[in-house]
């Protein structure tokens, strides 16, 4: 083989200093290829695919409640709070006509709270210490 061959299978370097000395390095080093490129495509940024990197420490004790349920079947028409919620946590029952509540997927968000009754008949208590959502980063 030629010199000529082997300078073109060479990876394009850049000079670095490492420890004092100068060293060349890799042009590319420390990118990480495209993971779409290795052949795992990734999914779309939606709040079901963002929900697997959350937690759930589960309470026997339910954080959540309905005050008072005549207010749900009687004066409220839009169900505000199946609609607002974003783990939808509230499910309205037809045939039973009644709201029932999976607080197991709370996000502890507080829209609730804040706007997702307009009757204010959602009681909602954070979770007993240790129990809840667990958030992870990343």
């Amino acid at each position: 083989m030629s010199a000529e061959h082997d300078q073109e299978n060479q990876p394009e370097t850049q000079p670095a200093t490492v420890s004092g000395e100068e060293t060349a390095v890799p042009a590319d080093a420390g990118i990480l290829p495209d993971p779409e490129e290795l052949g795992f495509p990734q999914p779309p940024p939606t709040v079901a695919n963002k929900l697997g990197l959350v937690k759930f420490n589960l309470d026997t004790q339910p954080h959540l409640s309905i005050k008072n349920a005549g207010v749900c079947q009687r004066r409220c028409r839009q169900k505000f709070c199946t609609h607002s919620c974003p783990a939808q946590v509230y499910h309205w029952e037809s045939e039973e006509k009644r709201i029932s509540i999976s607080y197991e997927g709370c996000l502890e968000c507080g829209t609730c709270r804040s706007g997702g009754c307009p009757y204010d008949n959602i009681e909602m208590r954070y979770p007993r210490g240790g129990y809840g959502v667990q958030y992870r980063f990343g």
